[in-house]
């Protein structure tokens, strides 16, 4: 009983490094670049600049260090910080082709922390309270899941998760193309 807490808080983590990650096959990028051709080639002419002024903007991780916190003696890597501040960011970006406010960065930078924190203190206290989710418990739930959202395995889940992500940040560009031409 005091295992699904703690799966629960595992699958939370996992999805959430999952929506994080992009997918860094070859064939993938190869995909990308011949789809950015495919859109270079039918832009009408004169529309080329008004797509290099949407291009959105990169996160400043210029000086993050290798370890940005310890809580309890345990590190939260810069690694870590920056896939989690790289997805907040992507949101805050989306958010704010809709209101037209560009994220504040420094505040975005200090939530993202907090909330590793957070989850940093959580998972301790999960441990302290002995709580624990064996690989095999994490991997039950990630198959029930897939199952619960009709899908056949953990890996067509994975995937779906991976393809959704990737579907977000390109709606995104497209979205701020959009906006750049009509301004």
């Amino acid at each position: 009983m005091k295992k699904a807490p703690l799966t629960s808080l595992a699958l939370a983590c996992l999805l959430f490094g999952l929506a994080a990650c992009g997918n860094g096959d070859a064939e993938g990028d190869a995909d990308e670049a011949q789809q950015d051709q495919g859109q270079e080639e039918t832009q009408p002419e004169g529309a080329e600049g008004a797509e290099g002024d949407a291009q959105m903007p990169e996160p400043q991780l210029d000086d993050v260090p290798d370890v940005v916190a310890e809580v309890n003696g345990e590190d939260i890597s810069g690694e870590d910080f920056e896939a989690a501040y790289e997805s907040q960011f992507m949101n805050a970006q989306m958010q704010s082709q809709m209101t037209g406010e560009e994220p504040d960065e420094e505040a975005l930078q200090e939530q993202t922390l907090e909330q590793l924190i957070g989850n940093q203190l959580l998972i301790q206290d999960a441990e302290d309270q002995g709580y624990e989710a064996s690989e095999e418990d994490v991997e039950e739930q990630l198959e029930q899941t897939a199952e619960n959202n009709g899908l056949s395995s953990v890996e067509e889940f994975t995937s779906s998760l991976t393809s959704r992500a990737s579907a977000r940040m390109s709606s995104a560009t497209t979205w701020s193309s959009r906006c750049a031409s009509s301004s």
